[in-house]
């Protein structure tokens, strides 16, 4: 992602700049702020801050259709196949109710020859906690093991 007038450094100190904006305001219990500049942080600065997008997710902080929102406006740059596994990702690690088809749609990309994504432990985990959800628990048990292993 290029933004004019910034070069990449500059929208990488932007990004932790809105990170830690973001820590201070959940340290004041004020989630809504917080969730401001983390979505700030992605959206506005650098959609690979996963820091930013882990405490969103991890804390619950976006209702189903503004986590859909955040993913429909990140900027992954003038290639969208390039980004495309880390938007997959981001999406396949946020609400997953009601999207079971498109979630194992993801999933087998993330995993298929294309991405080569079948070792990595986020993809890992991440099936194992779709798996957990559609009640699958032999294989999230497998997946987890896999995991642990690593």
């Amino acid at each position: 992602m290029q933004v004019p007038g910034h070069n990449k450094s500059e929208l990488e100190i932007e990004s932790a700049m809105n990170v830690l904006r973001a820590r201070c305001y959940e340290s004041m219990d004020n989630r809504e702020r917080a969730k401001q500049h983390y979505v700030r942080a992605l959206e506005a600065s650098d959609p690979f801050c996963y820091e930013a997008f882990e405490a969103l997710i991890g804390n619950h902080m976006l209702t189903a259709r503004e986590e859909r929102d955040l993913f429909d406006n990140l900027d992954l740059g003038r290639d969208a196949q390039h980004g495309w596994w880390l938007k997959a990702l981001y999406e396949c690690k946020g609400k997953k109710y009601g999207k079971v088809e498109e979630v194992q749609g993801k999933l087998g990309a993330l995993e298929g020859e294309e991405f080569g994504l079948s070792s990595s432990l986020d993809v890992l985990t991440c099936k194992a906690e779709f798996l957990y959800h559609c009640c699958e628990y032999r294989r999230c048990y497998e997946v987890t093991q896999r995991v642990l292993q690593e």
